[in-house]
């Protein structure tokens, strides 16, 4: 369903005009407002407090004042209404428009989503994908993760495939990965995000082991990113925590693996790596906590 969003008040009549054309999607109408720099005599378009004002010369000579909305503003009103043609559009006629100061525009994208609307942005900025509030601590992919996944799934994947940058937002060890998981979005939008990480630690394992996540755990462990900080004994005492049989066998099971992994290679002397514990293998950990 088109989303409309009533025009403000404190509109004037031209500026009203020309949002509830951008509002209803009067591709025709737009065209008539866009065009009145192109007209017979050629209007002289002013900024005046940042509202566009221009004189046009009708056929009987008559001449004629519309006020017509900043531009970013009649983006924000199409993009609301999920209206795409009349994006197309105004990208089109006006392809100086700016996404660099645009919050308006992402959260009107985040509370109206539409991948043709978003794919018609990022076209224009490459770099709209990586949008950043708060100086980096909130990203567009970040905040999209915490939509629900029926509507998050395909706006994050018109980011990922618009090269978003899932390293930033929500502060160090943080990122789109953990947002993803924390937000409970599907596996195959962890994978995506995961593919492009640089590495996997306990921020990330911890909120999956507690949500029960055995498909985002698995995804994790065997990525072969996973820090060397990651404490594996906590993992554990985590999964036990939760009274998660299925989570604690899952995770010993990968440990195991990748102790089989590093044995298995001829002529090398296995590293102590993350799933070692104070020196000893898996199964020695564990028949010590047994013991406890």
């Amino acid at each position: 369903m088109t989303n409309q969003s009533s025009v403000p008040a404190a509109a004037g009549e031209g500026e009203k005009a020309i949002l509830n054309a951008c509002a209803s999607g009067d591709i025709e109408a737009c065209r008539h407002f866009f065009a009145q720099d192109e007209v017979r005599g050629r209007n002289k378009l002013t900024n005046l407090g940042g509202i566009t004002s221009a004189d046009t010369e009708t056929e009987s000579g008559d001449t004629t004042s519309i006020t017509v909305a900043p531009k970013d503003k009649l983006l924000e009103q199409a993009v609301t209404s999920r209206q795409a043609r009349v994006v197309h559009l105004l990208l089109d006629t006006y392809p100086s428009i700016s996404l660099d100061q645009c919050d308006g525009i992402v959260r009107a994208v985040l509370e109206n989503p539409d991948t043709e609307v978003l794919q018609a942005l990022c076209n224009h900025d490459r770099t709209f994908s990586s949008y950043c509030f708060d100086g980096g601590f909130r990203t567009f992919l970040t905040e999209a993760c915490t939509l629900p996944p029926s509507q998050a799934v395909p706006i994050l994947h018109v980011l990922l495939d618009n090269d978003a940058d899932v390293d930033d937002g929500w502060g160090p060890g943080g990122g789109a990965l953990f947002a993803a998981i924390v937000g409970k979005q599907p596996v195959e939008i962890v994978k995506k995000i995961l593919s492009r990480s640089e590495y996997v630690d306990s921020r990330h394992i911890m909120p999956a082991i507690r949500q029960g996540r055995v498909d985002v755990i698995g995804a994790l462990f065997l990525s072969g990113r996973v820090s060397a900080n990651v404490d594996v004994a906590e993992c554990i005492e985590e999964a036990e925590k939760q009274g998660d049989k299925g989570v604690m066998r899952l995770v010993q099971d990968l440990i195991k693996r990748n102790e089989r992994g590093e044995r298995s290679k001829a002529g090398r002397t296995p590293k102590r790596r993350w799933w070692a514990f104070g020196g000893c293998d898996l199964n020695s950990f564990l028949s010590t906590r047994k013991e406890k």
